[in-house]
Parts: structure tokens; sequence; C-alpha cells
């Protein structure tokens, strides 16, 4: 079960960064063109590990209702 929490965690952690850099990226005349870019890229890369560590959803996407074998 530690280890479901420690997933749990980091996904919350990702999303908590992920919503700070998108304010600080729409703040583009606040922070400036140099920032914006490096934000930008952390965004990015933020983004990728979020698809990553939610894998599993996206597989749940194609799973057709009905399609399930129940004994």
């Amino acid at each position: 079960m530690q280890g479901k929490q420690n997933t749990v965690m980091i996904k919350r952690c990702i999303d908590v960064c992920m919503t700070i850099l998108l304010l600080c990226l729409m703040a583009y005349q606040v922070t400036g063109e140099q920032a914006h870019e490096w934000i930008g890229m952390g965004m990015t890369l933020l983004v990728i590990i979020h698809q990553i560590l939610n894998r599993k959803w996206y597989a749940g996407l194609f799973i057709l209702p009905g399609s399930l074998c129940i004994p």
C-alpha cells in the first residue's frame, strides 16, 4: 500500500507544479521572455511525466462496455 501512496503523492505534486507553472506562463509580461521559455520547457517536461504516470487511464479509454468477460 505504501507504493500506491507514494505514486499518488508524486502525481499530486506534479499536478500542483503544473498549475503553478501554467500561471507563471500566463504572466508573460511579468516574467519576461527568457523566463517564459524556461518555464515552458519545464512545463513540457512535467506534461510528459504526467502522461507517463497516468498511462493506465488512457488504456481504460479503449475498453468498450460489455467487452469484458465476467465469469
